[in-house]
């Protein structure tokens, strides 16, 4: 009779789960990066929650990589848009006539808006303590949201016999000027200051949406700079996530910075705005939805639980 083997069984491969998060975490910061590039927005507003939902970060550890990929984000903008302008120059690739963007004014007018954002904020956390209280922040957002709306009715609105945006005089005290309301009034309401920086850049001192998001980077990447070094510092750096977040964010970056040099032309502004003010709506929405879940912090609900809690004790 023929000898019987048992059935062999094979092995099962076990799911590499790091591998599938470093993929997800790497797709993740690609399309975050790149809504930051073409937006202006700062990326860690939309990359911190998503570390803590994704991988269960702490909010300290989660705030600090957010800021770290900001910072990689912008600065991989505002390069790669400079790169893309020269090689443009040469007239070699695509005809733009040369230096048709003042991308130099990002750099040259960046740092003083950054100064007078933080002096802003500075001045705004006195403030601040009215955002707190139950409403008073949903009703900023819902302003926020409805500035959005008011910025896509507008730019769908314009064309040729539109009046060149702006006022006039000396630009860098209507930059700090700017920044100071931008950073004071962000500190104020808790909305976050690229929202309000973008519209003002495009309508008060009248830059394209280029210059205006390029600009946006540079105070992005300033106001990152600070937090991002120290959470280098005072947390453990995570080798496993921490390459597909920097490659992520700078293949986003770059990406992002070729596409406002390549279709930035004066008669495409429109698709940046409509990009930032979708963005812009999405973030506050988001933070809308996420007051909404929260309980009353102040009135009835808090007297009544603070004094259950005296008499507990």
């Amino acid at each position: 009779m023929p000898t019987e083997f048992p059935p062999t069984r094979r092995k099962r491969r076990t799911l590499n789960v790091t591998a599938l998060k470093q993929v997800a975490v790497f797709t993740t910061a690609l399309i975050t990066g790149f809504g930051s590039a073409v937006t202006g927005l700062g990326a860690q507003l939309a990359f911190a929650p998503m570390l803590s939902w994704m991988l269960g970060y702490k909010e300290a550890k989660a705030a600090g990589l957010a800021f770290s990929f900001a910072l990689t984000v912008s600065l991989a903008t505002v390069i790669g848009a400079l790169a893309f302008q020269f090689a443009l120059f040469r007239d070699l690739l695509y005809g733009v006539p040369p230096f048709q963007y003042a991308l130099w004014q990002a750099l040259l007018y960046g740092v003083p808006l950054f100064i007078g954002m933080t002096l802003g904020a500075l001045v705004g956390v006195k403030f601040s303590a009215f955002s707190k209280r139950d409403g008073a922040n949903r009703l900023f957002l819902s302003i926020a949201i409805m500035g959005m709306l008011f910025v896509i009715l507008q730019v769908a609105r314009e064309n040729i016999l539109t009046p060149a945006y702006g006022v006039r005089g000396i630009p860098i005290l209507l930059y700090l000027i700017l920044g100071l309301a931008a950073g004071g009034v962000s500190q104020a309401t808790k909305i976050p200051s690229g929202i309000l920086l973008i519209p003002g850049l495009y309508y008060l001192i009248g830059l394209k949406a280029i210059p205006a998001i390029a600009t946006a980077h540079v105070v992005v990447g300033l106001a990152a700079l600070l937090p991002a070094i120290a959470a280098s510092r005072t947390q453990t750096k995570d080798p496993v996530y921490a390459f597909p977040v920097t490659l992520a964010a700078c293949l986003s970056g770059l990406a992002g910075g070729w596409l406002l040099v390549r279709y930035g032309n004066n008669e495409g502004n429109k698709w940046m705005l409509y990009a930032f003010a979708a963005v812009g709506m999405f973030l506050c929405g988001r933070e809308l939805a996420t007051q909404s879940d929260k309980p009353p912090t102040s009135g009835i609900d808090s007297v009544a639980s603070e004094s259950d809690t005296k008499s507990g004790e």
